[in-house]
């Protein structure tokens, strides 16, 4: 689960299929960064919500080789926490590149 903030300023805890939702019906930029620089994507990654990281990577909007504040990209935090199948989907994107883990 993910949670986010509602516009009443109170945390808002969504599913993966809710999260989604949650950012197509505000029409969010869906690789839009938050303060840290973590995007969509990146936090689906480390929250291991796979389906929704395959949604995204077919997106044109998105790019997943954009890194964060600290400098670490998506393919980092699949690498990092050992997620075999999202690593190897991002490594077959054409926008990443494999130097960035």
């Amino acid at each position: 689960m993910m949670v986010a903030k509602h516009q009443s300023g109170g945390p808002l805890v969504l599913g993966v299929r809710g999260w989604w939702k949650y950012y197509s019906n505000r029409h969010v930029h869906p690789d839009r960064a938050d303060n840290y620089g973590k995007t969509p994507l990146s936090c689906d990654i480390v929250f291991e919500h796979d389906g929704v990281v395959k949604t995204l990577c077919r997106r044109e909007e998105v790019n997943p080789d954009k890194p964060d504040n600290a400098g670490l990209t998506p393919l980092s935090y699949a690498a990092q926490n050992g997620h075999d199948g999202v690593t190897a989907l991002l490594l077959s994107h054409k926008a990443v590149a494999p130097s960035t883990v």
